[in-house]
């Protein structure tokens, strides 16, 4: 009788640690699905946030390149009383005759 007492108690014994690891195991799923989505959403804003200064950032490149045209460089010089002229006029080649016509 003594053993059917022990193996009682055994099995007693291995279904509450069953119990206990099978709670644990289910209450630490809910806790890292939790902090799963919470990193995800946060993920999320963060591209977000990215997203949003690369357009500043192009919109800020388009602005420069348009401020840096020629057309805006010619308006300046004129504005400031003086004539520009573009690099590729700048290096034309006038010809002469070898009789110094």
């Amino acid at each position: 009788m003594k053993r059917k007492k022990k193996g009682c108690r055994f099995t007693r014994f291995t279904k509450k640690i069953f119990i206990v690891s099978s709670i644990l195991f289910v209450f630490g799923m809910t806790i890292t699905n939790s902090y799963l989505a919470s990193s995800n959403i946060h993920k999320q804003k963060l591209e977000d946030d990215i997203h949003l200064l690369e357009a500043d950032i192009d919109g800020l490149n388009m602005k420069k390149a348009e401020l840096s045209s020629f057309q805006k460089l010619r308006e300046v010089a004129y504005s400031n009383g003086y004539k520009y002229k573009t690099a590729a006029t700048s290096f034309a080649v006038v010809g002469k005759n070898r009789n110094g016509d």
